[in-house]
């Protein structure tokens, strides 16, 4: 089974559309309005990839997404944000997210990088796989 992708967003609104959109699409979702579910969440099972907002209440969507890469460095995370500012960018690149997405949000557009990111996932850990076998052969020979 595939692992889930997580939605982080304290607007039930949004979070209610992407999850349905989700849904609609066949993606397996776990979706939480606040921080603390979210690292509940990924401490339950592993994620793929992480849809953040970067304000959720008092809680940062930046100090989540650290949590979930100190967790697990292959999940892949998407920012999406109604603060506009080139810092908000900038912080979230810093972090290596895969994309930031300014709110108001398309959905279509959402899962289309959601795809994206999920097959950079899919090729990362290919990569470490093949390598892990590689130096394994290594050792044989």
């Amino acid at each position: 089974m595939n692992a889930p992708i997580l939605i982080v967003d304290d607007d039930p609104f949004v979070l209610g559309l992407l999850t349905h959109v989700a849904e609609q699409r066949g993606v397996q979702v776990l979706s939480v309005r606040s921080a603390e579910d979210a690292e509940a969440a990924a401490a339950a099972q592993r994620i793929a990839v992480a849809v953040v907002d970067l304000q959720l209440g008092e809680a940062s969507g930046i100090d989540l997404i650290k949590h979930l890469r100190a967790r697990d460095s292959a999940v892949e995370t998407i920012v999406i944000s109604a603060d506009r500012r080139l810092q908000s960018a900038l912080e979230s690149f810093e972090l290596e997210v895969f994309a930031f997405l300014p709110k108001p949000l398309d959905p279509a557009h959402v899962f289309t990088t959601v795809e994206r990111a999920l097959q950079r996932r899919r090729d990362a850990l290919d990569r470490k796989r093949l390598t892990t076998e590689l130096a394994l052969l290594n050792e044989v020979a």
